[in-house]
């Protein structure tokens, strides 16, 4: 349980490490589809 719960702040953090470091321009289009397989649970992949 607390193993899991440490993954999904790993991700999270990541995830936000990600969005905060992508260029403005590029932001939209990348953060959505980011978005969407982050809440899809294939995890991480840029």
């Amino acid at each position: 349980m607390l193993f899991s719960f440490r993954v999904r702040l790993n991700r999270l953090a990541v995830y936000r490490v990600f969005a905060t470091t992508l260029p403005l321009n590029f932001m939209p289009q990348s953060a959505a589809l980011f978005q969407q397989n982050f809440h899809d649970g294939k995890g991480v992949s840029p």
